[in-house]
């Protein structure tokens, strides 16, 4: 049986929304901060079971005529901010997220699996984004959104959000001694969350900030090197050559 969740604030029955700190990967559009906060309240409307009420607010923020530009419309923007909230998430259940209080689960060494049901928790609420977007009849109208520089379809970018949560998934896993190096030594490089509490590992970190999950695979070369140079056994550095293929594959 599934152990207690620390679910994602965006699955429950009546949601309450935290913001994460903003994703400095993709173009910042400030202009849009009115047109996603109306997406969000639409999209809180739907998990409550308001169909109507979503699709209403959607139509009158988001018309047709709102998406002629092509590219970096109001609600592709839009869409873009609130499918990477989704991923950056912070665990509203999760009393380690807020008082620095360890729970039970995570005395008796089942962080892991806390985890992985947070990251579930995380695909769930964006499988329900994304249904919503075509319950309210925008998905068929988005078009393009500027990622790393260059027009991207909007419909690919969730596509890529979901891969991540999936890949966020199979990484943890497969956490081991040189992923986990690799994740301490990225943490070391990025500037700290505003909600760090002190009862939080490296990993819940990491696992928190899927969007940017691909960052840890160059540290993962960089920490198989080291271990190749060092002074384990030619089977064990053998060994960590495979697992780091495993892991990039």
């Amino acid at each position: 049986k599934r152990a207690k969740t620390f679910s994602s604030s965006f699955t429950g029955a009546t949601p309450t929304f935290r913001l994460p700190p903003p994703t400095p990967t993709i173009t910042s559009f400030d202009s849009y901060e009115e047109e996603t906060e109306q997406l969000k309240n639409a999209f809180m409307f739907y998990l409550n079971n308001s169909l109507s009420d979503a699709t209403s607010l959607c139509a009158n923020v988001f018309p047709s005529s709102s998406f002629s530009l092509g590219i970096d419309t109001p609600g592709d923007v839009a869409t873009m901010k609130l499918s990477e909230m989704i991923l950056n998430d912070l665990p509203s259940s999760d009393p380690r997220w807020s008082d620095g209080t360890l729970s039970d689960a995570t005395r008796t060494g089942s962080t892991s699996l806390i985890i992985i049901y947070q990251l579930q928790d995380k695909l769930e609420a964006h499988t329900r984004f994304v249904q919503f977007l075509t319950d309210v009849e925008l998905l068929d109208k988005l078009t393009c959104v500027t990622v790393r520089g260059r027009p991207m379809n909007t419909r690919y970018l969730l596509c890529e959000h979901a891969e991540k949560i999936s890949a966020s998934m199979i990484l943890k896993r497969m956490h081991n001694r040189i992923i986990e190096d690799a994740v301490k030594t990225l943490l070391q490089l990025r500037p700290p969350l505003p909600h760090l509490r002190p009862g939080l590992t490296a990993q819940d970190i990491f696992y928190s900030q899927v969007d940017s999950i691909e960052d840890v695979f160059e540290h993962v070369l960089i920490c198989q090197n080291n271990i190749a140079g060092s002074q384990d056994t030619p089977i064990e550095r053998l060994e960590v050559v495979v697992g780091v293929a495993s892991i990039i594959e």
